[in-house]
């Protein structure tokens, strides 16, 4: 079983939407994933092909949500991810000039007012692909 997020969600933060597609941007700028474009990571796709490549058999995909707007469970693990993904990508988003400096420090205080919204919502994809060896 091999398990990818299709990306890190869509959410109701314009702060946060505009972080990840420029991470996305980032990834495939530094060779990461299998995104034609840049739009998006390209992992989740992949993971059956990946795993017929390599010998298995009987390869199946489940893909699940997750919800993890206010006042869900899910709400404070995606709340720290968030923060600390953002925090140490701060110097290779303005290294790329993807972000001034500035820019990335009032998204990131963006991101943390409208992540503590009561009215924010956030979901993301998940993929799973089964095979047997």
């Amino acid at each position: 079983r091999l398990t990818e997020l299709n990306d890190f969600g869509i959410t109701s933060s314009p702060a946060i939407e505009r972080i990840q597609a420029q991470g996305a941007v980032l990834m495939r700028q530094a060779g990461y994933g299998f995104s034609a474009d840049g739009r998006n990571y390209g992992m989740a796709p992949r993971l059956p092909r990946l795993l017929r490549e390599t010998g298995y058999k009987n390869v199946r995909p489940l893909a699940c949500a997750v919800d993890f707007s206010a006042n869900t469970d899910a709400w404070i693990d995606f709340y720290r991810n968030f923060e600390v993904t953002f925090t140490q990508g701060k110097r290779m988003n303005v290294a790329m000039k993807l972000f001034t400096e500035e820019e990335y420090d009032q998204l990131f205080q963006q991101f943390l007012v409208e992540m503590r919204s009561a009215d924010f919502w956030g979901m993301c994809q998940l993929l799973s692909a089964f095979g047997q060896k």
